[in-house]
């Protein structure tokens, strides 16, 4: 089982379990919306699942480049991870790590880098030093 179908079935039970409260909930995040308003500036912005996305991968590409031994200032490095956190808020932390799993993935397969050591030629298929 992927980690996308545990985030639909988390997803699911948490729908079924406040449809049958009293209380109103906000709706969940909707990851195939191609934009949404900001309600306050009524400016569009990507909807948090490809931002996230696109955030991930900045990160990925960031290790990979530091671990080719390209000095990473600290304050981009900060301001990425303070972007991520923002965007797993927005998005949920389920749907977070399903975005991340992908990401990571999808990174590996485009580059043959590890996007969390920016290492070359190990995969988590292959037991290599990020197997689970």
């Amino acid at each position: 089982m992927s980690y996308l179908d545990l985030a639909k079935q988390a997803l699911a039970r948490r729908l079924a379990e406040s449809a049958s409260e009293a209380t109103p909930v906000a709706e969940p995040v909707n990851p195939d919306a191609p934009d949404e308003i900001d309600e306050f500036t009524k400016e569009a912005r990507p909807a948090p699942t490809a931002a996230l996305r696109a955030a991930y991968r900045r990160w990925f590409e960031l290790t990979v480049a530091e671990a080719d031994g390209q000095r990473i200032p600290p304050a981009e490095a900060k301001a990425l991870h303070q972007e991520i956190v923002r965007l797993t808020d927005d998005a949920g932390p389920l749907w977070a790590d399903a975005v991340f799993a992908a990401e990571l993935r999808r990174f590996r397969w485009e580059t043959a880098r590890c996007g969390l050591c920016g290492g070359l030629g190990h995969d988590r298929d292959e037991g290599g030093p990020h197997a689970r």
